[in-house]
């Protein structure tokens, strides 16, 4: 009998097992993690290259120590592993004001105001940014001039200096190895067809019980085979599959497909202005744009020619079976290029200030990735109600990628008995909040 499996090796799955056989007294010898994909595959929410961390956090004050745990063991794996897992460039949260004078002390927007209460509250160093520093300092970057004139159209900002983006795929590949150096046992390609808690049998002891599909050598289908396996607990960390082997979180949980691409700026005379150095991560929040939309700059590590660009909160349920992940549809592709078009400069300007081929943006790629939505968009972590054996993180609502560490860590010490060695108030985010 193992003493745990994690189910599903995506970002908090593969910081889970990290964890087990990091923090675990047993044999690392009697861990399993269970990935139905290949490790760093491109189905579920842990992939696209490159994904936001922040710690003046407007979501909630509570999620900022599972953050600066988080972004503190991303450089310890990056360093342990020698992968180039982050890279710091600040992030720029920008906001359309009230109407008011922009400095006469009106109360700024929710998002920038609920960034400075966490900043000050976990002593984050953050700059304000006025309507006339935007345009001086990122107007080459941004269109923060509108049609109309007055002062519902200008926007507000709050850069945060000690942020900028990490590299998911190379993230959960390195915690992963990390894992199996120490120990773990990892199944790839296997495919859990049931999970069932056993309570009394004649052991006595509660445990839980999976049926598997396992393709032993990744190619031949004749490799697949069935079997029981038997573990003392078990940690689901399954995304978007979560639902499946926890039903009674299902009504809490939504899929829901989202866009990303990316654009080549490789043409523009003055490329460098989108690397890292000079352009920060960034998140915007605007009536002039149809959701919030956030970019990522070049990342120097790769071709060096292309900006990342995403909507945030899509409302597109989908179910994640079906959903195309490696085709984007012609109305997609039209809604990030809409949104590019009213946020961004072109990014193939000439110096002379003209548009190569009446052409303001280059699209090299677009890709599909997965949101696991709960109701209040804060993420399901702890036992369901009614379980012995069973810990499950879900419902990540498309912010959780960052805080992946902690929450792999968070659930790993829950099976491991309950030992809890950060003092982390995780309250908001149990289940039985919904009485699930």
């Amino acid at each position: 009998m193992w003493d745990c499996i994690v189910l599903g090796l995506g970002g908090v799955g593969s910081f889970a097992l990290r964890s087990l056989v990091r923090n675990s007294s047993k044999s690392a010898a009697k861990v399993l993690g269970i990935e139905l994909f290949q490790r760093g595959h491109s189905f579920g929410s842990s992939h696209g290259g490159s994904r936001i961390y922040r710690h003046a956090y407007f979501e909630h004050q509570g999620y900022v120590p599972l953050i600066q745990y988080s972004t503190e063991e991303f450089y310890k794996l990056q360093n342990s592993s020698g992968q180039t897992i982050v890279e710091e460039c600040g992030t720029l949260i920008m906001e359309h004001i009230p109407s008011g004078d922009d400095n006469k002390g009106d109360p700024p927007p929710s998002l920038i105001a609920s960034c400075m209460e966490s900043a000050l509250q976990h002593d984050i160093p953050v700059e304000k940014l006025t309507h006339a520093d935007l345009l001086h300092r990122y107007g080459h970057l941004f269109n923060f001039d509108s049609k109309d004139s007055g002062d519902n159209n200008k926007m507000r900002g709050l850069l945060e200096f000690s942020s900028g983006f990490v590299r998911p795929e190379k993230a959960v590949r390195a915690a992963l190895q990390d894992a199996e150096d120490k120990g773990a046992n990892i199944w790839e390609q296997t495919k859990v067809l049931s999970v069932k808690e056993v309570v009394h049998d004649d052991t006595g002891t509660p445990h839980v019980e999976l049926l598997v599909q396992r393709n032993a050598d990744g190619i031949k289908e004749n490799s697949v085979t069935t079997e029981l396996i038997k573990t003392r607990n078990v940690i689901i960390t399954a995304g978007a599959w979560a639902s499946t082997f926890l039903p009674s979180w299902n009504s809490h949980l939504q899929v829901t497909r989202q866009i990303q691409g990316w654009i080549d700026v490789s043409t523009h005379p003055q490329k460098e202005k989108y690397y890292p150095a000079n352009m920060p991560t960034w998140y915007v929040s605007s009536p002039q744009l149809k959701l919030d939309f956030y970019g990522i700059p070049v990342d120097p590590t790769l071709d060096q020619s292309n900006i990342k660009v995403a909507f945030h909160g899509r409302n597109d349920p989908v179910d994640p079976d079906e959903s195309n992940m490696k085709s984007v549809s012609p109305k997609e592709w039209k809604e990030l290029d809409e949104a590019a078009h009213t946020l961004l400069k072109p990014t193939t300007n000439f110096s002379d200030g003209t548009v190569q081929n009446n052409n303001p943006f280059q699209w090299k790629d677009a890709k599909a990735c997965l949101y696991t939505m709960t109701p209040d968009e804060h993420f399901l972590v702890g036992k369901p109600l009614g379980h012995h054996c069973t810990y499950a993180v879900a419902g990540l609502s498309g912010h959780g990628f960052k805080m992946t560490p902690a929450l792999g860590k968070i659930v790993a010490d829950m099976a491991l008995g309950g030992t809890k060695t950060n003092d982390w108030d995780i309250d908001f985010l149990a289940p039985s909040r919904f009485g699930i």
